[in-house]
């Protein structure tokens, strides 16, 4: 069958769009699966769009000069049609590395915040009663020094600047256990 008989043929709808595809789905199969190596299933639902495709055009008359064969001209809308399904699963697929690799990145960090604070705890708990109290209040209770010298109520923090001057001793011992915490 000639290409412009066919393509009239399909305009007229004296070819079933059925039959069209029965028709030419081995000789497509044959083609694509010998140049792109693919599911049968995936190259099946490209040969459907290529079909779909091919039909739309030759109803809107796009294909009435179609010179070469009508079958290669479907064979190259399947091909385009199946790279083109081939890069957007492999942008899929790359994304879903991308994001795996985040999440595991993600995860990694928070365990090892989750032991940070682990260690902190652990150095807060045996550090001297007045900088346990300190760092306590001011860091996780969010206060400020003005209510940390009320809630402690001690006399020997009468004004801001001794509770700061404590509070930097404090943080330092924290640091430096902290540290050694961390290299062992």
């Amino acid at each position: 069958m000639e290409s412009n008989e066919l393509v009239q043929r399909i305009k007229t709808k004296e070819y079933e769009l059925e039959a069209f595809y029965e028709d030419h789905r081995k000789f497509f199969l044959f083609n694509v699966q010998s140049k792109i190596k693919a599911n049968k299933n995936v190259i099946l639902e490209v040969y459907t769009d290529a079909v779909l495709v091919f039909w739309d055009k030759c109803q809107k008359g796009k294909l009435d000069a179609l010179k070469g064969s009508p079958r290669s001209y479907l064979v190259g809308i399947g091909k385009k049609l199946m790279l083109k399904k081939i890069n957007e699963q492999k942008h899929t697929y790359d994304e879903q590395i991308d994001q795996y690799a985040e999440e595991s990145f993600d995860f990694l960090q928070q365990m090892e915040q989750d032991e940070q604070i682990e260690i902190l705890d652990d150095i807060i708990e045996i550090m001297p009663p007045e900088c346990k109290e300190i760092i306590e209040l001011s860091y996780y209770n969010g206060m400020r020094m003005e209510e940390v010298i009320m809630r402690t109520k001690r006399t020997k923090f009468l004004n801001i600047n001794a509770l700061n001057v404590k509070k930097h001793r404090c943080m330092k011992m924290l640091r430096t256990r902290f540290m050694e915490a961390i290299k062992k």
